[in-house]
């Protein structure tokens, strides 16, 4: 109750300042952190929310009569195959894969505590790059798959290292 209540105060307060950071209202936060649209959903229910690239979502469990459980798929597949169910009740950090079409992802799920009553699930793509160079440099990505299509498909992505400090 007294999370609610000081949570209640800022959002009131947040009105005078509207470039505020975003309030947290849910117990949980998920937030896609990979390249590709995702979908997620408590276990043994008809549960999935459409999570995009680089957004986030509070969530709160479907139903407290089901496991208290997420899995995951990845939207862009077609066909959806969700990964093995976790929990989000433990920070820590885990993978779960998602195989179809002879295709395997690998997602890494990170659960943070934000303070006693929130968590922050944060879901990566494999791939981390980063630089220890003195001079930024930009990094082109090729990504080449087969589509559902059956044909060839190639995805470029760019970004820009930054120098280390």
């Amino acid at each position: 109750a007294v999370h609610s209540i000081h949570t209640a105060i800022q959002a009131w307060q947040q009105n005078q300042c509207p470039e505020a950071e975003e309030l947290i209202f849910s117990h949980f936060v998920i937030c896609n952190d990979t390249q590709e649209t995702l979908r997620f959903g408590q276990v043994d229910t008809d549960e999935n929310v459409v999570l995009a690239s680089l957004h986030s979502h509070q969530y709160c469990w479907r139903s407290h009569k089901s496991p208290q459980l997420l899995h995951i798929c990845i939207e862009g597949w077609g066909n959806w195959r969700w990964s093995e169910p976790f929990s989000v009740d433990c920070a820590g950090m885990f993978v779960r894969t998602i195989q179809y079409k002879g295709r395997t992802a690998s997602l890494i799920i990170k659960v943070q505590q934000l303070n006693q009553v929130q968590k922050q699930i944060i879901i990566c793509g494999r791939q981390i790059i980063c630089s220890y160079l003195s001079e930024s440099i930009e990094l082109k990505v090729v990504q080449h798959y087969v589509g559902q299509d059956g044909q060839a498909v190639v995805r470029e992505h760019f970004g820009c290292l930054g120098a280390k400090q």
